[in-house]
């Protein structure tokens, strides 16, 4: 269909027991704050639309029994703090197929304690800034319910220390199809659960002897096929 705005209000009326609601393959290019606040019922959204480009503040406000959010194959390039404040009860979240440049796990997710899956695969990132000591500290783990990440697809060339600090619960890792050259020794320090890494499909030309140290307890598919041919020597 041709829709191309949701005003605050939209769904205002005798909807407060609908459950799912899908908006998708529209003219849709930007939510406003409170679109969906009378949803108050709402489970899942889906809002796949190929045109989404901005999502204001507040946008989901109202939605505290909202567990699937769907936004991907849209043209984000950015969302900003505090866009998910308030979906208590979130347990998936889909942005595969966007535009996204950066991720800042600290202020973009940070109270989705609910979290369990988080897509991001097939976007745009090439910086990771990953959860500070401070904010950590501040609101225990970052997701810490989070068992699956698929960031897969990307345009990565390094990872940082702790770069997946207060995940952990972390059972899969995919960063397959980056452009990774390098890995800091911490990069993956605190993922104690996890059980599947993906690192294939990189550029990966070494790694340093304690790159997985802490995981020997649960980890067991670990994938680095198609890397840098030096790597196959180690």
């Amino acid at each position: 269909n041709k829709l191309c705005e949701l005003r605050a209000g939209a769904f205002s009326g005798d909807l407060a027991r609908l459950e799912s609601l899908t908006i998708s393959s529209n003219e849709l290019a930007s939510l406003g704050p409170f679109t969906f606040a009378t949803l108050e019922s709402l489970r899942e959204l889906t809002l796949d639309n190929k045109r989404l480009q901005s999502i204001g503040q507040h946008a989901f406000a109202g939605l505290t029994n909202l567990q699937i959010l769907s936004l991907s194959l849209n043209r984000l390039a950015s969302i900003a703090p505090g866009t998910f404040a308030g979906l208590a009860s979130l347990t998936h979240l889909y942005m595969q197929n966007n535009q996204l440049a950066s991720v800042n796990f600290a202020s973009t997710f940070q109270g989705l304690t609910t979290l369990t899956c988080l897509e991001l695969s097939f976007n745009c990132i090439s910086t990771v800034m990953a959860s500070s000591n401070s904010s950590t500290s501040k609101t225990g783990s970052l997701l810490p319910e989070l068992k699956t990440l698929h960031m897969n697809g990307n345009r990565l060339t390094s990872l940082g220390a702790q770069t997946f600090a207060g995940m952990s619960s972390l059972i899969e890792l995919s960063l397959s199809e980056n452009r990774i050259r390098s890995i800091h020794p911490d990069a993956f320090r605190g993922l104690a659960q996890l059980k599947y890494l993906y690192l294939n499909k990189n550029e990966i030309a070494s790694l340093h002897p304690d790159t997985f140290v802490g995981l020997e307890e649960q980890l067991r598919y670990l994938y680095l096929y198609d890397n840098d041919s030096a790597l196959s020597s180690l």
